[in-house]
């Protein structure tokens, strides 16, 4: 099997070098410029991801059996786009307050603290046990009092002090 690939690099705004592989050969209907304006735009995809495997550990699983599988992907696809729905649209609030504020740095929804407010109280309301009116109003209010700092230019080194990721001692409880 033969796999024809174009390399594509890229120098970005902070002169750090990208190189790109891609299959999409024709440099014509895909000139260099396409790729330069796409390879900023991959990052909303990628904290995605990253919210799924790190924040939500979707490949740790409380059982083995496909149904148990299949109950905890679901369980935790569903959390986390009622999480993104709320934060969607609190992002406009959250924008207009970065804005009129005197603050030093501009804030953001914290994931981690909203994910964890809504697997404290999502089986109330799926068990339609609670308002859903409130339980929406709440969750917004709480999601909202638990803001971070966004601190430019901040970053630590990735240290990993266990090679299985996810041990069988170790089980989330969503």
């Amino acid at each position: 099997m033969v796999l024809s690939i174009r390399v594509i690099q890229l120098t970005l705004e902070n002169g750090v070098r990208e190189i790109l592989l891609t299959t999409l050969l024709d440099a014509d209907r895909f000139p260099y410029t396409d790729f330069q304006g796409l390879y900023a735009k991959r990052w909303g995809s990628e904290t995605h991801y990253d919210v799924l495997k790190n924040i939500l550990e979707i490949e740790n699983f409380t059982g083995t059996s496909p149904l148990t599988v299949r109950q905890d992907f679901y369980a935790t696809v569903l959390t986390n786009n009622i999480r993104g729905l709320i934060h969607w649209e609190l992002q406009d609030e959250v924008a207009q307050e970065n804005q009129n504020s005197t603050r030093m740095y501009a804030y953001q929804l914290n994931k981690n603290l909203s994910i964890g407010r809504l697997k404290d109280r999502i089986v109330t309301l799926l068990l339609d046990q609670g308002n859903l009116q409130e339980f929406y109003a709440d969750l917004k209010r709480e999601m909202k009092r638990n803001m971070i700092p966004i601190r430019p230019g901040r970053q630590f080194p990735r240290t990993r002090k266990n090679r299985q990721k996810y041990t069988m001692t170790k089980r989330r409880a969503l």
